[in-house]
């Protein structure tokens, strides 16, 4: 016997449970206008103020097998309700409204507990019913006033009233026993967004941002803002969805006060990043991208578009990395940009002192030269490169008698005996001094390549 009251008592919990927002599926029987008239009232529990979907029905074939399918046309609220039928005003149209179509109706109870309180009033926003759900929320809040989820619900309800203060208020609550959970400053963002205050905005987006590990650093970053910097970090985004980068326009674009466009990189962020955040370490100090790697990686997978970007950024932001400018050369070079490479190389070469990397950088110079049939640039160039190899750098400056004699003698001798390089710095040498550049550069590369 104290089993079987037990077992009834577990039944009435979740009866009343599961009943505090039940449905009740009624048919249209009258439209005029926005007004709609329901085959059900009060006897089957309906009261002012439930939201409802007015829908149809349709066959869906797939394969062999058939299934209905929902059309929805309108949303709609009781307005008035009689024992057999009930009044519906229309608050959202979809489509035409005809008799003999359904309509499903939340019913609300009162609840008894705050979780039910909450569910019922997330019902009803879900339905567009924003005074229920208002009502429903209020009451979960009544039954438990620490029910910071309420608080979130609440302010979302607020703000599709307008009610734009109040919900702020109801988010200040929320984020204070909430702040690791982003979507309390999402929110606050977006509302202060829709008040046209774009500098407010924009700080709560950054709190949002930061209650990610790895982005916790974000209100200690500082950052050099330029137009310059600006333009590459948007070109480099049409190439590759990268949100370090977005990150760090949306810092210059604070910087600068351009906080309309730092909201449109702060919502492109949270598109992609997961919610919600996980729960790892937090970082003590910024990760931020390292964008000579990023260029150079770019330029060996031979994405040359995407390697100058980066490297300009990379350039931009650190002036004294060098390297960039040997790498920009090269993505220049690649590209068929002349112009740009030998500037880059020239700059390289301005500043470095690695010597394998400036025989490289005056070899590109000399290609470049070549390409514009500037030959005795080139060959000046080649020799450049060939001095940073040590077996040739004293030879370049032997003395030779540039005669006809001379020269005939060396290539004729070179025919016989390719691989002595001697002798061919020595005709490179009586090529220079008589003007014939074209076949000193030919000369060179073979030493060179």
């Amino acid at each position: 016997m104290k089993k079987t009251i037990e077992w009834v008592f577990i039944f009435l919990i979740i009866f009343i449970k599961f009943t505090m927002c039940k449905e009740v599926i009624a048919t249209v029987t009258g439209v005029e206008g926005d007004l709609i008239t329901i085959d059900k009232g009060v006897k089957d529990e309906v009261t002012i103020g439930s939201s409802g979907e007015v829908y149809y029905e349709i066959v869906v074939y797939q394969g062999e097998e058939k299934f209905t399918q929902k059309v929805l046309v309108a949303k709609a609220i009781v307005k008035e309700v009689k024992e057999n039928e009930s009044t519906l005003s229309v608050t959202e149209k979809k489509g035409i409204i005809n008799k003999g179509y359904l309509a499903k109706l939340i019913i609300s109870a009162v609840p008894t507990e705050a979780s039910e309180a909450l569910s019922c009033g997330k019902d009803a926003l879900a339905q567009g019913n924003l005074d229920m759900a208002e009502q429903n929320i209020r009451t979960a809040l009544s039954l438990d006033p620490k029910l910071s989820e309420a608080e979130y619900y609440l302010a979302v309800v607020l703000e599709q009233k307008g009610k734009y203060d109040e919900a702020i208020k109801e988010l200040e609550n929320f984020v204070k026993n909430n702040y690791t959970d982003p979507k309390g400053y999402k929110k606050l963002a977006l509302i202060y967004e829709e008040k046209g205050e774009l500098n407010k905005a924009v700080t709560y987006w950054k709190y949002a941002l930061s209650c990610y590990p790895e982005y916790n650093y974000i209100f200690d970053v500082l950052v050099k803002a330029t137009d310059r910097s600006i333009k590459l970090l948007e070109e480099a985004l049409t190439q590759e969805e990268d949100i370090s980068l977005h990150v760090r326009l949306v810092l210059m674009y604070e910087q600068k006060g351009n906080f309309q466009s730092a909201i449109k990189h702060y919502k492109k962020i949270f598109s992609l990043l997961p919610y919600p955040p996980p729960q790892t370490p937090y970082t003590s100090k910024p990760v931020e991208p390292d964008f000579f790697e990023l260029g150079s990686q770019a330029l060996a997978e031979n994405k040359l578009a995407r390697a100058i970007t980066y490297l300009e950024l990379a350039l931009d932001k650190d002036p004294n990395k060098v390297e960039a400018y040997y790498y920009l050369g090269r993505a220049y070079l690649k590209l068929g940009s002349l112009d740009e490479a030998f500037n880059s190389f020239k700059q390289f070469i301005n500043y470095s002192k690695d010597p394998l990397a400036l025989r490289d950088a005056y070899m590109g110079m000399g290609q470049i030269l070549e390409q514009r049939n500037d030959y005795q640039g080139a060959l000046v160039r080649y020799k450049l490169a060939l001095s940073y190899i040590p077996e040739y750098s004293s030879l370049l400056n032997t003395q030779v008698e540039a005669t006809d004699k001379a020269k005939v003698e060396l290539e004729k001798y070179l025919a016989k005996n390719p691989s002595d390089n001697n002798a061919r710095v020595k005709l490179i040498l009586i090529y220079e001094q008589k003007g014939e550049f074209q076949k000193g550069v030919e000369q060179l590369k073979n030493l060179l390549y």
